[in-house]
């Protein structure tokens, strides 16, 4: 596993980039600021010689260096797909094929999921919902496991998961709030 790791030189105001794999050090970069020639030349002895020597050499150095790990946030793209492969793996009991027409079509579910929620938090919660209930859809909808498919039946898709989601109470009662409900009488 590859981590990233921020080390920041108090007396010079640099930063660098740690690089650690397999808890071994594997390279390091100059994020910001400038070091003279001796301080490249003694940087080896800021830098620990693995991940896991990281709080003895904090503890240690702490008066000269900040260390802290570079955590890399999941974009929203990554979340939905994510929760695309999590759910065609467990659905279809196969890993997806996937290709640029595929990205197109997530992020156009993305977009428009994004659109008629609040935010992105919301829209993702909608998503994991629309694969959480793919298995009570209409056969059409549930032997067409596609991105490109959802994609162009995205409303078709979300007004079936509202359907599978109200009990037949629910649906009586909406039915009979409407105004042709109101209005209805028996002969």
């Amino acid at each position: 596993m590859t981590n990233h790791y921020k080390i920041h030189i108090k007396s010079c105001s640099t930063n660098l980039k740690v690089t650690y794999r397999n808890n071994t050090f594997l390279k390091v970069e100059k994020l910001t600021g400038k070091l003279t020639d001796a301080q490249v030349k003694s940087i080896g002895a800021l830098i620990p010689p693995t991940e896991k020597a990281i709080e003895q050499h904090t503890q240690n150095l702490g008066h000269l260096i900040i260390i802290s790990p570079i955590i890399k946030v999941k974009s929203l793209y990554t979340e939905f797909l994510d929760e695309w492969f999590a759910f065609y793996d467990d659905f279809m009991k196969i890993k997806p094929r996937f290709n640029a027409t595929d990205g197109r079509s997530l992020k156009a579910i993305i977009k428009y999921l994004t659109e008629i929620s609040q935010d992105e938090k919301e829209a993702l919660q909608l998503w994991k919902i629309i694969l959480q209930n793919w298995h009570k859809l209409d056969n059409f909808y549930k032997k067409s496991a596609d991105l490109k498919f959802i994609s162009s039946q995205i409303n078709k898709i979300l007004i079936n998961v509202k359907g599978v989601n109200k009990t037949n109470q629910q649906v009586f009662k909406s039915a009979m709030e409407s105004e042709t409900g109101r209005n209805f009488k028996f002969k």
